[in-house]
Parts: structure tokens; C-alpha cells; sequence
């Protein structure tokens, strides 16, 4: 999250990458985020870079963290704007989620930067003070415009990062800060020792996993939504859903809310409410076996029970396509939530339509196509207690 958007890493290396867009940043593009979360029923990560929101420059004190390294000085930046952005950011705490970009994105010395701010090309990490450091100064930060406590999820700049050092690495490092997830990708991830999983790997608790890429460039504004399948992460961009007019933001958003909205409503795929449930989630799909039984499914836990300490947690979502009137039984585990019909585009069912979550924001968002609830299919949301859970269901009341 930066304040200026215009990058200035290319073609000299004479400041930061920002978000690549031809104008700085303005409350509405806030707004926009918080309204793309509490329209979703979401609380996407917003990855910050936080070195602009610095009311106090101690950043003159780790030079690494910015272009004018023992000059900074964030005055340009500082002022009644930064109190009504964090005061956006507060008030929508059930919207955005926080999460570790980085200070200032890069690792400058020597007069100029190199990729990326946690670790060189290739995945070697920085000196293990200057990483502390850093991630100290982000918490200060944080907390100098109210807006702690620490994230428990981390985005590594550039997506370099590395896994496999144990005790040595940066696993441990943002363990005692209290990260527990990072979203990266891994055909870059530097491994000094085997994932558990092609997409997932854990190390001194943190749970990493592959994003994947849907495609849009990073700095473009108003973009199209792509669509996508087999990955856990839909990856964007500040600017990918903020409009070249911030007042015209929020039609950009509305299209983004009804490009989404249909993967919830979808039988092999969900949007997660937060980090948390969007790892576990993954994880069971990604981990636990399926195999039909009569009346239902039985569902092997042994390879995510045999995992290494992480925050994976029990309750994980099945979507079952099956008549109205089946009443769900559940063994090796508990019903965490009641089973809800769940609303298909375009389904056959006859009942009502259903209205879309939140409020309308646009006239492109008030004339999207309602959605029809289809019988026979059902959202269940299981606490496992076990390896082994079976779901079956039973027609009739």
C-alpha cells in the first residue's frame, strides 16, 4: 500500500516499485478495497509496503529499508490524508486483511537497490538482523497509525523467497512475529529441503503456499477478470480494481464482485472468508482423499494429521450435489454449522431468487443476472475430530 503510485524503479533505479499507475493514491482507492471485501463476505489480504505511512522517519535509522537511507524523510507524505486512510482501514478491519509486504519493497545500499527486500535473486536470504530489523520497523509503523496488532500473513516482495533452513531461516524468523501463512509462488521459492506438497510446505509452523498466477500484469488499471481453476489463490493487484478516475472506482469493483461472486456459488470451488480458512481448505483438498460409499463419501485425514506443526486447521467445507430434503449425518467429526442450499447461476431450482450480499455499487452491478437456488445441492461444513470422517446423507424428515 503505497501513497505514490508512480513507479520509479525503472528505467533508473532512483526510488521504489509502487503500483505501477500514473497517479498517487487517494481515500477512494481505500474505500474501494474495504468495499471489495464487505461485498465478497471476505477479508482479502491487503499486502503493505509501509515505509510511506512513516510519522516519525525512524526509518533514517535502517538505511536498507529506503532510496534516501539515513536521509529520509516522509514529510511529503505525512499529513490529514494518512490519519483518514488509517482511520479507513480501522473502521473495515472485517473487510481488508493486513498483511506483511514489506518497508520499502527493495534492499538499497551502495547507492542504488537490488531484488528484493527479504532476499537476493535466487532466494538467498538477507542478513538475518537486517530482515528483524525490517520487520521490526514495519510492527512500528503499524502501530504509530493504529493499525496493529502484527499480521499473521506475508507476502514476500517479487515472490523470492526461500524454505528448508530450519532454525536458520526466515520460517523462524517470521514465526516470532506471529506469521503463520505466506502466499508466494513456488516455481521461484529457493528450497533447501523437500515441501511436504507440490503446493504446500511447512516449516517452524508457517504454512507457505503456491499461489499460482492468473495472468494480470500488476500494474494495470480497470482490469478484466480472467477466469481461473485449480488454484487457491486468486492473486490481483491494487490497481487491477481501481478505475483512472478514483470517483469511477467503485464500477470497476462492482465488475470484479459479480466476476467473483459466481466461484461461491460454484460445486468445486469457494470463497474463503479469510486466510486462515482458505489454507485449511486448500490443504484438505490438496491433502485428504475422497472415495465413495453408499449414501455419501468417506474422507481420509492421515496425510494432513501427519504434517508438521502448522495452522491447518478441522473445520473444512464439502459441497455435495444431492436432493433438497437429504438430512446429513456426519462420523469422525460434528456438523460445525446447518447444511445450506447452495445457489447456482442459472440453476433449475424453483425457488425465490437469491439477492446478491452487500449493496449494489454500480448500475453494471444492479442489472447482473440474479442467481436461481438449485435443489440437491448442499454447502456442509465439517469439524473433524479424526483421520477419518464419513459423510452420508438420508431423504426425509
Amino acid at each position: 500500500m503505497w501513497a505514490g503510485g508512480r513507479d520509479r524503479t525503472i528505467p533508473r533505479r532512483e526510488g521504489p516499485g509502487r503500483t505501477g499507475i500514473a497517479r498517487d493514491h487517494v481515500l477512494a482507492d481505500y474505500e474501494a478495497l474495504a468495499a471489495l471485501g464487505r461485498e465478497l463476505g471476505m477479508r482479502p489480504q491487503a499486502a503493505f509496503v509501509i515505509s510511506e505511512w512513516d510519522r516519525e522517519n525512524i526509518l533514517r535509522g535502517i538505511p536498507t529499508s529506503t532510496w534516501m537511507g539515513e536521509e529520509w524523510n516522509n514529510a511529503r507524505w505525512v499529513g490529514p490524508w494518512l490519519d483518514e486512510a488509517a482511520e479507513i482501514l480501522r473502521r473495515n478491519r472485517d473487510h481488508i486483511e493486513m498483511t506483511v509486504h514489506g518497508v520499502g519493497h527493495e534492499y538499497w545500499e551502495d547507492g542504488g537497490f537490488t531484488y528484493s527486500e527479504f532476499h537476493l535473486k535466487g532466494g538467498f536470504m538477507r542478513p538475518k538482523s537486517e530482515v528483524i530489523r525490517h520487520l521490526e520497523a514495519f510492527g512500528e509503523i503499524l502501530e504509530q497509525n493504529g493499525l496493529g496488532p502484527f499480521p499473521e500473513s506475508f507476502v514476500p516482495p517479487s515472490f523470492i523467497h526461500s524454505f528448508g533452513n530450519g532454525s536458520e531461516g526466515i520460517q523462524e524468523i517470521l514465526k516470532d512475529f506471529g506469521i503463520k501463512f505466506v502466499s508466494t509462488t513456488f516455481h521461484n521459492l529457493r528450497r533447501l529441503g523437500p515441501a511436504q506438497n507440490k503446493r504446500i510446505a511447512v516449516e517452524c509452523g508457517v504454512m507457505l503456499v503456491d499461489r499460482g498466477s492468473v495472468g494480470i500484469p500488476w500494474y494495470e488499471i480497470e482490469s478484466e477478470l480472467r477466469p481461473v481453476s485449480g488454484q487457491p489463490i486468486y492473486g490481483v493487484h491494487w490497481p487491477n480494481f481501481l478505475h483512472t478516475e478514483p470517483e469511477r472506482n467503485l464500477e470497476v469493483v462492482g465488475r470484479w464482485v459479480d466476476g467473483l461472486l459466481p466461484y461461491d456459488h460454484r460445486l468445486d470451488t469457494m470463497l474463503a472468508p479469510d486466510t486462515a480458512t482458505c489454507w485449511t481448505q486448500f490443504a484438505h483438498e490438496a491433502l485428504a482423499t475422497m472415495r465413495p460409499i453408499e449414501g455419501g463419501v468417506e474422507i481420509d485425514l492421515a496425510r494432513l494429521r501427519s504434517m508438521p506443526e502448522s495452522p491447518i486447521g478441522h473445520t473444512f467445507t464439502v459441497k455435495v450435489e444431492a436432493p433438497r430434503d437429504v438430512t446429513w449425518f456426519v462420523g469422525g467429526g460434528t456438523v460445525a454449522s446447518d447444511p445450506t442450499p447452495l445457489e447456482v447461476p442459472g440453476g433449475t431450482g424453483n425457488d425465490a431468487s437469491t439477492p446478491k450480499r452487500g449493496e449494489n455499487l454500480s448500475e453494471a452491478h444492479e442489472t447482473a443476472a440474479e442467481w436461481d437456488a438449485v435443489g440437491g445441492n448442499h454447502v456442509i461444513e465439517i469439524e473433524a475430530v479424526g483421520q477419518r470422517v464419513v459423510v452420508r446423507g438420508r431423504r426425509g424428515h
